[in-house]
């Protein structure tokens, strides 16, 4: 499930629903849940990120590994550079080049992905290993 689930992981909801609940019915066979068990509850217990989490934790995971040059790709991100004195948020933020086809571009996956990206907590983003940015990421996408 987890092999380049970044990529597909971007699929329509509907093509996903067959897999969520795959999913679902997997993990109550497996460590025994009632049919009727809260899947929230399910999840937490289990200690699994439901899907659709899991692709933002492993989206951003390789953009780390991508900017920490952990990854051997072509790929290259610039940051927004800051024009004014004042201290703004998306200052640390990624950027790719515009897309040609704003449609298009806009559902890319790289767009998507530095979407979610940029949209964390700059303590979780400057994490000094791998490692560390994995704990913070899974701490934050986890269900309380």
């Amino acid at each position: 499930m987890s092999y380049l689930s970044f990529v597909w992981g971007r699929a329509t909801k509907s093509a996903l629903q067959p897999l969520l609940l795959l999913q679902n019915w997997s993990l109550r066979a497996l460590f025994g849940f009632d049919p009727y068990f809260p899947v929230v509850e399910m999840y937490r217990r289990s200690n699994i990120l439901p899907f659709d989490k899991f692709v933002k934790f492993s989206s951003s995971v390789f953009l780390y590994k991508i900017l920490h040059h952990q990854a051997n790709v072509r790929t290259t991100f610039t940051r927004i550079n800051q024009t004014t004195s004042y201290n703004i948020r998306s200052g640390s933020n990624l950027t790719i080049p515009p897309p040609s086809s704003s449609k298009y571009g806009l559902n890319s996956v790289q767009s998507k992905m530095l979407l979610e990206y940029n949209a964390l907590d700059q303590s979780v983003k400057d994490a000094p290993t791998l490692s560390s940015f994995k704990k913070s990421l899974k701490r934050i996408l986890s269900p309380i």
